[in-house]
């Protein structure tokens, strides 16, 4: 047997290491795409950033996280409880942390309602996990988070969009697709991934009201909500649906990567504690729990200087955003509109119709190397063309400034076009 082996070894040792694996993988593995080119060649050093939907590192409580390793490590049962296997619901001072913050929001809670994930990006899987069947519909505004999109699309079902842009939702769309009852509805209500926009307190209240007559439970993302620059919060939907007496409607999804640090991954979603319950014996299939001692670093935070941090890094993204909305009424070419938001990480730019924003930035990585996302990856049919993302999350103001006169520059060539200024957009807040 052994001199077996040797001469297979020796007959097929190139077919053996070349092992494909295609005729292995699921359905749901084949539709993958590759993670997107541009994100390795925005993290170039030679290349001027605005891809990453990241905080700044600056922004992260340095000393507020090592304070509070430093107050686990006193404690040798805390500390042992740290590094011991936890309960998949989570870290129970963190959710009462969080249920205490989310009844102070108007949001109905208790620890039964919440659920700690690894990031607001488990929270979306398990939920996917939990409601999808391979063909069902579900219902998500446009453009949107394209890691959402890629979560959902790992279990097949098919996708309906309703259009958001400075003008509100289209409520018309809206009840066209929502009649037909979708398994869900995603959205992100404050300064929204890609378009950094809000939806109005109206048009919240419209789709709860259309949700509700629809039998459609809402899936809202709220992990820019904590980033608001100017004006006063807006009810969230978990809100509205809790005074109306629909608090089971929602699940709410949050996170603390965008408030402390997204390398801990903590996040949760709250909804109703019979979903919870199955939301928490999925988690227990997939990873067990989220990291305690994460969670306790966390908690710890969160309990003793997060307010204090988070206004400290409004004021930080803010001057970023300055920095960027100037920039780009200085620089742009006619005929390009964009967002002035009122928070969050993200500038939305339309571009004159003949420019395909991928094409753009592969001939921007050949010469002023000025990273973006382009626009197409928000839509589940990637069918829009001239638009892009821009973040102006980690860069400092004058590479900022210096950016976007490289990529105006570009622009030029590619538009000839004269200079010209954002459309306003509709401030949601009034």
């Amino acid at each position: 047997m052994e001199n077996l082996l040797r001469s297979l070894a020796t007959n097929a040792r190139g077919s053996v290491m070349s092992l494909e694996w295609s005729h292995a993988l699921s359905a749901a593995a084949r539709s993958l795409a590759e993670a997107p080119t541009f994100l390795a060649l925005a993290s170039r050093a030679d290349v001027t950033s605005f891809a990453g939907g990241v905080p700044d590192v600056s922004a992260f409580p340095y000393d507020a996280i090592l304070t509070a390793i430093e107050t686990i490590w006193k404690e040798p049962d805390v500390r042992a409880r740290s590094f011991q296997y936890a309960p998949s619901g989570g870290y129970e001072p963190l959710r009462r942390y969080i249920a205490e913050k989310l009844n102070a929001e108007g949001i109905a809670s208790n620890v039964e309602r919440i659920l700690i994930t690894s990031g607001a990006q488990q929270a979306l899987d398990l939920i996917a996990r939990l409601l999808i069947n391979p063909g069902d519909s579900i219902a998500i505004t446009a453009p949107t988070f394209f890691a959402a999109i890629d979560t959902f699309s790992v279990y097949r079902p098919r996708m309906s969009e309703i259009p958001f842009s400075e003008n509100g939702v289209d409520l018309d769309v809206a009840k066209a697709v929502l009649a037909n009852r979708p398994k869900f509805l995603y959205l992100i209500p404050e300064f929204q991934n890609p378009t950094g926009l809000c939806i109005s307190e109206h048009d919240r209240r419209e789709i709860l009201r259309l949700c509700v007559e629809f039998d459609v439970p809402i899936i809202e993302d709220s992990a820019y909500r904590d980033l608001r620059f100017f004006g006063v919060d807006i009810p969230s939907i978990a809100q509205l649906a809790c005074e109306a007496g629909f608090g089971n409607h929602v699940i709410q999804v949050n996170t603390f990567s965008k408030t402390i640090a997204p390398g801990f991954r903590v996040g949760w979603l709250s909804a109703a504690p019979s979903l919870v319950a199955k939301l928490a014996a999925l988690k227990l299939a997939c990873d067990v729990h989220t990291s305690a001692f994460n969670q306790m670093v966390a908690t710890h935070i969160a309990e003793t200087v997060l307010s204090s941090h988070i206004a400290t890094i409004r004021k930080l993204y803010r001057e970023k955003r300055d920095a960027m909305l100037d920039a780009l009424e200085r620089y742009m070419p006619g005929g390009c509109t964009w967002t002035r938001p009122d928070g969050g990480l993200f500038v939305w730019v339309t571009f004159p119709r003949q420019i395909d924003a991928s094409l753009l930035f592969e001939t921007s990585m050949k010469g002023p190397k000025v990273a973006f996302v382009p626009g197409n990856l928000f839509y589940p049919d990637r069918a829009v063309h001239h638009k892009c993302r821009l973040s102006f999350a980690t860069a400092r103001p004058d590479v900022i400034f210096e950016g976007i006169e490289r990529l105006g520059r570009l622009l030029h060539q590619s538009t000839a076009g004269q200079a010209c200024n954002a459309v306003p957009t509709r401030r949601v807040y009034q």
